[in-house]
């Protein structure tokens, strides 16, 4: 494919200037899904904080933790996952649910699975006054100057998954079937993602498997900024790797299918 064909500047340029319809339509998804209730974003928070409390009280018995600590490290990681699981869920019906913009204005497709990722961002934000609040329980020793990283951190994680959100969207454009593998898929990648668990406590043979999950990298590394812990950066490998193939198969799945997605999704 001539390198012209692989990167369409026009197309580039016309993705980023329509970026403030992807925001506007993500907050109007955000607004649309918690109309006429009277704590709207705080019901996400509020299931959050209830279903880390049911984990905390299980698997901090069960490895023996301490319970303040382990809830904090729950908690957290429960609300990263929330941000990657809602980005990769929501994106496998993006182009079905958005059938109608599709096919009746000009916007790029691509724009569409950047709206899911604004409404992500949006609610992890909500989440992330909470997780802050409770870190703060601990003491001033537990402020630290680098939670003004963590909204650059949670975008890089963002973009990171934003590839792969475009072609699960477009594989779920195309087979219908997929879209019914989605709740497997993500209760899958909870268990292997270390939430309720600690990557120190793998051991054993097949341990380097889990440890080849790009999503630890991510879920570590944001986990470590908040919780003001040491990061091994060397767990990011597999992420940068898995995110530079990504965006590679997802401009190659842009350029081979953004004239026949008006067709799969009718």
């Amino acid at each position: 494919m001539p390198f012209k064909k692989f990167f369409n500047l026009a197309e580039i340029k016309e993705v980023i200037f329509r970026m403030d319809a992807a925001a506007i339509l993500g907050w109007y998804d955000i607004k649309l899904s918690y109309r006429r209730t009277k704590l709207g974003l705080f019901w996400m928070s509020l299931t959050l904080i209830i279903e880390s409390l049911i984990l905390c009280f299980l698997f901090s018995h069960l490895f023996n933790e301490d319970f303040y600590s382990f809830y904090k490290y729950i908690f957290v990681g429960n609300i990263i996952w929330r941000l990657i699981s809602t980005i990769i869920n929501d994106s496998m019906n993006a182009l079905i649910a958005s059938r109608s913009y599709i096919l009746n204005t000009d916007i790029p497709i691509i724009v569409l699975i950047a709206r899911i990722v604004f409404k992500s961002l949006i609610i992890f934000f909500h989440n992330m006054v909470f997780a802050l609040l409770l870190i703060s329980f601990g003491g001033l020793s537990s402020i630290s100057i680098y939670w003004l990283t963590i909204p650059l951190a949670a975008v890089f994680i963002a973009l990171s998954i934003m590839p792969y959100a475009f072609i699960l969207a477009v594989l779920g454009a195309r087979f219908r079937d997929l879209i019914f593998l989605r709740p497997y898929m993500l209760q899958i990648l909870f268990y292997i993602t270390p939430i309720v668990w600690k990557t120190e406590y793998l051991s054993g043979k097949y341990a380097f498997v889990f440890k080849l999950n790009p999503f630890i990298g991510l879920l570590e590394f944001l986990r470590s900024i908040f919780l003001s812990q040491s990061f091994d950066a060397s767990i990011l490998i597999p992420t940068f790797i898995c995110g530079i193939v990504g965006w590679t198969l997802a401009i190659v799945t842009y350029n081979m299918c953004k004239d026949r997605v008006c067709y799969w999704i009718l």
